[in-house]
């Protein structure tokens, strides 16, 4: 399974696991218990500190999260990753966090979180996916829609030495969510471009893109 798997089956759905509570129970953390269900993963949900979701970050090695899981700080996050607040925990995918109950919707949906106070990352150790580098910056000028101008390859990582996952002809427009990565003096932007065959998300070098 891949990240965008795990996207296109869960986007826009209602998730319950537990029934609670009653009057609202689409909450964050059904939705990870969903992904340690589909996965296979067992490990207890139960927050036991503060009745937040944060408890299942303060309490992962004692759940043995660290048997389906790696666990990365707030500036190793990559694209597949479940993030912890202290009150929320959604999945990272497209430059997007990916959770339920976000901004008053009751369902799985996709938006920009404002990532103060993010306490780590979990990521599963068995994804199927090749992106490796990091965007461990990020800055809201770099949002929004560029357009390519040459045939430029798509990296894994911000820098020429990542695996090429395709290249992108010239006068394609990309999506940038503002994550980047400086390699050097030159950022290279965190894009997701639209294919026939379906998304392709990589870094791309800024000097081969201009704003819409």
């Amino acid at each position: 399974m891949t990240p965008e798997d795990w996207y296109r089956k869960t986007i826009g759905r209602k998730i319950d696991t537990d029934n609670y509570p009653r009057t609202n129970p689409y909450q964050c953390w059904d939705y990870f218990d969903y992904f340690c269900r589909d996965i296979g993963f067992k490990g207890s949900r139960y927050c036991a500190l503060t009745r937040f979701v944060g408890d299942l970050w303060k309490l992962r090695y004692k759940y043995r999260y660290d048997e389906a899981f790696i666990f990365v700080s707030p500036s190793e996050i990559k694209e597949g990753d479940w993030l912890f607040w202290d009150k929320h925990v959604a999945f990272y995918f497209h430059g997007m966090e990916v959770g339920q109950n976000q901004n008053g919707k009751a369902y799985v949906s996709d938006m920009a979180l404002n990532r103060n106070g993010l306490l780590g990352g979990m990521r599963w150790k068995r994804w199927i996916t090749s992106y490796n580098g990091v965007a461990e910056c990020y800055s809201k000028t770099a949002v929004g829609k560029w357009v390519t101008t040459a045939n430029v390859n798509i990296r894994t990582g911000g820098s020429e030495g990542y695996a090429i996952l395709g290249v992108i002809p010239v006068d394609n427009v990309v999506d940038c969510y503002g994550y980047y990565h400086m390699e050097g003096d030159t950022p290279w932007l965190y894009v997701c471009a639209r294919q026939k065959e379906g998304f392709i998300t990589g870094f791309m070098c800024s000097k081969y893109l201009e704003r819409r």
